[in-house]
């Protein structure tokens, strides 16, 4: 999980083994392990998202009370949704808030289920080339 402008806070969440007992799917960084984000990416890896376009991304909170916002590296023009579907050194990952505050992306299982329970859940996918 990262932080973000508003501070470093994925390591102080309950539930998190300090020890590294996990590795970032990505590059295989030694992580901490937190049940809730069994398979996520460490933030270097974050740092190259992409969407289909080949476009690099960022992923902030909205604000200090949470929230998920994304945008093209470089545009003004932040988006605001519940997760995003990008890409992640070629692979599928889904990018969004994490529980206690920054931001959390791990890769899509290929058995995953897109239908949520939540209906206010907003998730984009740009994982596929945009028309021009």
């Amino acid at each position: 999980m990262t932080g973000t402008a508003y501070g470093e806070v994925g390591f102080c969440a309950p539930g998190a083994d300090p020890e590294p007992k996990h590795f970032c799917p990505g590059c295989g960084k030694a992580l901490p392990f937190y049940p809730r984000y069994p398979w996520y990416f460490c933030e270097g890896c974050l740092t190259e998202a992409e969407d289909g376009d080949g476009y690099r991304l960022e992923f902030a909170n909205v604000d200090l009370s949470g929230g998920f916002q994304w945008r093209r590296a470089g545009s003004p023009d932040w988006q605001v949704d519940g997760e995003l579907c990008c890409l992640l050194r070629g692979r599928p990952v889904v990018v969004g808030e994490a529980r206690m505050g920054g931001i959390v992306a791990q890769p899509i299982d290929s058995s995953a289920v897109w239908a949520s329970p939540d209906p206010d859940r907003r998730l984009r996918d740009v994982t596929r080339r945009q028309r021009r």
